[in-house]
């Protein structure tokens, strides 16, 4: 049995520095590229070894108001997997999808590529129709 003062904490943290956000033990810098269309873009490491595409200036925003960095892939349970915003503090996750095209309550978003390029033009929102909005608002 070992001495509880002898073991070591294996357990990541959570810090954070002016250059570089730790996100649970992963520094999650991104660098800028070029995608085949020759628009600008941002490629976010995911822990995974992943990256994730992302339009410069979302990321500047999606930063300004807290969500970056911190993106993780997380799966729904049946095969699809969705690029999260995970609150360090509480462990709740956000769709950055949904954070980069604002969609809003009975609003679905839609990927028009990859789920690994949050690009805003390969990404659109689908409205709930009449039914299913009626729905939501009697829940509320």
């Amino acid at each position: 049995m070992k001495d509880m003062n002898t073991m070591s904490n294996t357990t990541p943290t959570t810090t954070t520095t002016t250059n570089k956000p730790k996100v649970r033990g992963f520094i999650q810098t991104p660098r800028q590229a070029v995608d085949s269309d020759g628009t600008p873009i941002l490629l976010v490491p995911l822990p995974t070894g992943q990256e994730v595409k992302v339009l410069p200036e979302d990321w500047e925003r999606l930063k300004a108001q807290g969500y970056a960095p911190g993106w993780i892939l997380n799966d729904n349970g049946w095969g699809q997997k969705y690029v999260k915003f995970a609150r360090a503090e509480s462990g709740n996750t956000l769709a950055v999808a949904r954070l980069i095209v604002n969609a809003g309550p009975g609003e679905s978003v839609c990927y028009l590529s990859e789920r690994l390029n949050l690009r805003r033009d390969c990404l659109s929102i689908k409205r709930a129709n009449k039914l299913t909005a009626d729905r939501l608002a009697a829940l509320r």
